[in-house]
């Protein structure tokens, strides 16, 4: 039951969520309207069965997404020894649990609930595949982490540049 309403609240918030970067794009449109518009087209895509098709493409928008959000960061010219101290995570005090449970419930539910699927259609059925599917976690979570650290640093530069005041909490 967890894993249906999850799934429910997932999905209605990455149609809201590409809804408004859509409108964001192309404001002819609401955000419900590219909302739905969004979930017709992946509903497509998954009935169509062409597996190969949806990862080459999906595989293209996030290389280039990689790319530019490295890109970017690198051009920001940061300071390296502040981003490595940066890196270590500070949580304001009571908030580990929530942190935790988003976490866990955005990355890891959803995610594992996925998985199986993309691993039947990659063929992966035998023990042989575990080392192939640990060298694909491994991939995605170090290339995660990559874009994650880039995204904070132009981030921090985009506030920095505003003027804005971060608080932290000293």
């Amino acid at each position: 039951p967890y894993i249906v309403v999850w799934g429910f609240v997932y999905g209605a918030a990455a149609m809201a969520g590409t809804g408004l970067a859509l409108y964001s794009l192309f404001p002819a449109l609401s955000v419900t309207a590219w909302g739905v518009i969004s979930a017709l087209i992946g509903l497509a895509v998954v009935w169509s069965g062409r597996y190969v098709t949806f990862e080459r493409v999906l595989s293209a928008l996030v290389l280039l997404m990689f790319v530019s959000m490295v890109a970017a960061a690198v051009l920001t010219v940061p300071n390296l020894g502040e981003i490595v101290t940066g890196i270590v995570p500070l949580l304001p005090e009571g908030s580990t649990i929530y942190v935790l449970s988003l976490a866990g419930g955005v990355g890891g539910t959803i995610t594992l609930a996925a998985y199986g699927y993309w691993v039947r259609e990659k063929g992966w059925t035998t023990p042989a595949s575990m080392r192939v599917m640990r060298l694909d976690n491994v991939t995605a979570y170090v290339v995660t982490g990559l874009f994650v650290i880039a995204t904070l640093v132009v981030g921090a530069e985009l506030l920095y540049s505003a003027g804005i005041a971060v608080e932290t909490g000293d």
